[in-house]
């Protein structure tokens, strides 16, 4: 029933709020229509009895009687049943909406509502009142026919007794003619009321569900009807494409149509299920998924007369599948690409692991099994245990309370060989169950590695006893030519000089213990094979230390190389402890500064400056190390000043004098050999002391442009 049919019609609108009323009746003025208003229920009681309207607008909150009992007894009355009742309130709940179908409302429109959406609703009932009024007068003109053919019979069975026998088989066709009349007439009221309700499913069907309907309601016609969320979900406006088949093909994706068409055909001569999915291109260009659901009706030869279904959009659904799909792509090829064997298995009621039920292939490799025949083991089948079921429940029950687990085992494969391992497991939930992934590290030479740190620590703790062997039997010689007291002295002095390799040493071998518990210790970490060549070098270092004590009555002449201070510097701090402890500060001019000394008499100096410096700190230990050219480069000038308790005068008169000592454990050598070394590279070393002030270590060599 298009808008202009709503002429002539008579509505009744019902609401309190005189706001509403006036949205109401602007919207519906112009609208050829009679409009009534009633403020109250009693209100709109009255103006029924005075005029039966075509359609009523209904407001619930009402001050009186609320709308929905105005429906009910609307719905009570023989003279207003068949109105229909459109409720228009601001209640929206799902118990308002079930309340007014309930009551006998036709729709249900929420406030704030459109004027459009109002006027189509309108449209609709009013229509569907009418057909029924018209099923109502010809059942009514049926009825009278019927009466009518009654008197005729009557009629002629009074008027025309002497031919009863003659028409008798007449008046038995009659008979059921009108049985078959009657039985029609049933069918056609069950048929309009089996339509009226269909069409009110529809209708719910249709603006409640999310799918996009349509019907094609004559196969060989191009026109089709496309529900309103059809348009939406292309982002059309109805009046901007026609709802057709033609249409339909034109929103297709190239690479879909002729598979559309076939399977369409195919539904057609075959009667299967039509379910597909296809792209359709939107308002703004861009195609999107959508399945396409159908169902056709056909004629006694098999033809088909109609069709009808629905579409969704289904984009989100295959991007979340393609993404799904990827991911267990990249997952699967990370998982079989480990360099380490991999297993999952999920627990028996025990706790024990249970069979495998997945492994890559390095785990196959190893163990010697094919995949097949590895999943039908566990993890204790191919474990090398003294114990494993024990073994086993232990580590399972510190998985589950840690979430992780990182343990050394052994694995044993087919051939009966045995792998030392380091597993990495951790728990993850696979479809409700509990699963442990298992990352399984083949250690073979780690442990080969750290069986030659342990070979190496022999080596060195040999070295220490042959040069602890060496400076006995020196001790021995020396003690021999009454010399004792410097031969305590100079052993004091070995031992000063022979710390910081020994430290360096050490440092070493706690590096290489920590890259083994941090599972780094392989023969082709350049780390590994770095530390062993310093435990060499430094035991080299010794060597030529104790040498050259041995020889400390007369200082070599030195062999200049160009050094970089800093480098010198960080140098010694990083092979001996004061890097815990000491902080530095820089003032050089240039930078970096550059000079030339012998690097191995240069470190003896520089060393036995900073250890004096840091065992004179009573709290954190600050030096700082200036070094400067005189304008004609002719000497380099350097101070290294520490924040130490400082000296007082007749102390600072005896520093350089041989066995002159204020430490327990000194020597009293070191600053007497490095002023002599000083000297013998044609430089001066001074200290200047104050007490409470801290120490200035002054030494002054040849700049570059003196020496040839």
């Amino acid at each position: 029933m298009p808008i202009e049919a709503l002429k002539g019609s008579t509505i009744l609108v019902v609401d309190d709020e005189p706001a509403n009323l006036g949205v109401l009746h602007h919207h519906l003025s112009g609208q050829g229509l009679t409009i009534l208003v009633a403020h109250s229920g009693i209100d709109a009681f009255q103006k029924i009895n005075l005029t039966t309207p075509d359609l009523i607008l209904l407001d619930v909150m009402l001050p009186d009687i609320n709308g929905f009992e105005i429906c009910r007894r609307l719905k009570q009355n023989a003279t207003t049943q068949e109105i229909p009742v459109i409720f228009i309130t601001a209640l929206s709940a799902t118990s308002h909406v079930i309340e007014g179908f309930k009551a006998g409302g036709v729709d249900f429109i929420t406030k704030p509502f459109k004027k459009e959406e109002v006027l189509v609703r309108m449209v609709n009932h009013l229509t569907l009142w009418h057909l029924k009024r018209q099923l109502v007068a010809q059942n009514v003109q049926l009825q009278q026919e019927i009466s009518e053919r009654k008197r005729a019979e009557t009629a002629l069975q009074q008027a025309n007794d002497e031919l009863e026998a003659r028409i008798e088989g007449r008046t038995a066709e009659l008979a059921q003619a009108n049985t078959a009349l009657r039985q029609e007439i049933a069918e056609h009221k069950q048929t309009a009321n089996a339509l009226r309700q269909s069409e009110e499913r529809f209708d719910l069907a249709v603006k409640g569900s999310t799918d996009a309907l349509w019907d094609w309601p004559n196969i060989k016609q191009d026109k089709q009807w496309w529900s309103p969320r059809w348009y939406e979900l292309l982002a059309y406006e109805p009046a901007e494409i026609e709802a057709s088949f033609s249409s339909f093909k034109a929103l297709l994706h190239l690479d879909d149509v002729d598979r559309v068409l076939e399977e369409t055909q195919r539904h057609f001569e075959t009667h299967t299920p039509f379910d597909l999915e296809c792209r359709l291109r939107t308002k703004a260009g861009q195609y999107r998924w959508f399945r396409k659901r159908g169902q056709a009706l056909w004629d006694n030869k098999g033809q088909p007369l109609r069709m009808a279904g629905s579409i969704q959009d289904v984009t989100e659904r295959r991007q979340a599948e393609i993404n799904l799909r990827e991911s267990e792509e990249r997952y699967r090829r990370l998982f079989e690409s480990s360099n380490d064997a991999l297993f999952v298995f999920q627990l028996t009621p025990e706790g024990l692991p249970d069979h495998f039920i997945e492994v890559n292939r390095v785990a196959c490799q190893r163990l010697g099994y094919s995949k097949e025949a590895l999943l039908q083991l566990s993890f204790l089948d191919i474990s090398h245990f003294a114990n494993p079921h024990n073994d086993s429940l232990a580590r399972i029950k510190s998985l589950l309370l840690e979430k992780t687990l990182l343990f050394e085992s052994v694995h044993q494969t087919r051939d009966g060989r045995h792998i030392p391992i380091e597993v990495n497991a951790r728990l993850f939930d696979l479809k409700g169950k509990t699963t442990v992934l298992s990352i399984a590290r083949d250690i073979t030479k780690r442990k080969q590695v750290e069986e030659q740190i342990r070979n190496h620590n022999l080596l060195l703790e040999q070295a220490v006893q042959e040069k602890q062997h060496e400076m006995e039997r020196l001790t021995e010689r020396l003690l021999r030519q009454e010399k004792l007291a410097a031969i305590g002295q100079i052993s004091g002095s070995i031992a000063h000089e022979l710390r910081n390799p020994l430290g360096v040493i050490k440092q070493s071998v706690f590096y290489l213990n920590r890259l083994h518990q941090h599972d780094k210790m392989d023969s082709s970490n350049p780390k590994v094979s770095d530390h062993l060549a310093l435990i060499e070098n430094e035991l080299q270092t010794t060597n030529r230390v104790i040498t050259g004590l041995l020889e400390s009555t007369r200082v070599k002449i030195p062999t200049l190389t160009e050094l970089n201070l800093q480098i010198i510097i960080f140098d010694i701090i990083q092979k001996t402890s004061l890097n815990k402890q000491l902080h530095l500060q820089f003032n050089l001019d240039p930078e970096p500064f550059l000079l030339q000394a012998d690097r191995i008499q240069f470190q003896q100096i520089m060393t036995n400056v900073l250890t004096n410096a840091a065992q004179a700190a009573q709290s954190q230990i600050v030096i700082t190390v200036k070094a400067r050219f005189l304008a004609d480069k002719s000497q380099c000038r350097l101070e290294i000043q520490d924040n130490g308790p400082g000296m007082d005068a007749d102390t600072l008169t005896q520093v350089f004098e041989p066995l002159f000592t204020t430490k327990a454990k000194g020597t009293g050598l070191g600053l007497s050999i490095c002023k002599q070394i000083i000297e013998n590279h044609g430089g001066t070393m001074v200290l200047h002391s104050q007490p409470g002030v801290g120490t200035t270590v002054e030494i002054v060599l040849p700049g570059i442009s003196q020496i040839v």
